[in-house]
């Protein structure tokens, strides 16, 4: 019996693991689906980050919405997620925060003609004196992200940094040439001036 357990086990070490994977996005509570005039996109409901982007009347898609069943698990960043460090005033400890850490579903907000969807990421991230709001905006047809950060707390708050995960689809992994050409978006993001 010994020898047949050291022989599942070695097996299990050999064989690739599932693709599937953890739902702690909320793919299974669904989509909200939104129309722009150049865009079409989808969020996801309980997460509120997005999903797919595909330009309007075309099936290219610029995120991986074929690999979204194996990116849902914790710390797998999307669109939408947001990670910052702060310190309050006196303190000499950096606190970390990170939406895509611990995933909760999120609070929703109120939409309008300009704020698509609106949603309030405290049930997502640690507890902090910073309340964020996350509003998904149309900007002339095109989609925006915009992040409202409020210190609710009774001190000054420093923030040591503040960053915005860009996803696109270039993963390569398990494709021909001729599937990365008609799938895959390359991006070179650079915030330093003239180049990139």
């Amino acid at each position: 019996m010994a020898s047949l357990l050291k022989s599942v086990a070695l097996l299990s070490l050999l064989l690739p693991p599932t693709l599937a994977q953890e739902d702690d996005l909320g793919l299974s509570s669904g989509f909200v689906n939104l129309s722009l005039s150049n865009f079409d996109v989808q969020l996801i409901r309980d997460a509120q980050v997005l999903a797919s982007l595909r330009p309007k009347h075309d099936a290219f898609d610029f995120l991986p919405r074929d690999l979204l069943d194996v990116r849902a698990r914790n710390g797998q960043y999307h669109w939408g997620d947001v990670t910052y460090r702060y310190r309050q005033e006196g303190v000499t400890l950096w606190a970390d925060g990170d939406s895509a850490s611990r995933r909760a579903a999120i609070e929703e907000g109120t939409s309008d003609n300009e704020v698509l969807a609106s949603s309030n990421l405290g049930n997502t991230l640690p507890d902090s004196p910073l309340d964020i709001i996350r509003e998904w905006i149309d900007v002339d047809g095109d989609l925006g992200l915009r992040f409202r950060v409020q210190n609710i707390g009774n001190v000054s708050v420093e923030i040591g940094s503040l960053g915005f995960p860009a996803e696109f689809n270039s993963i390569f992994t398990n494709r021909h040439a001729i599937d990365m050409q008609a799938l895959c978006s390359l991006s070179d993001p650079y915030i330093g001036l003239d180049a990139g």
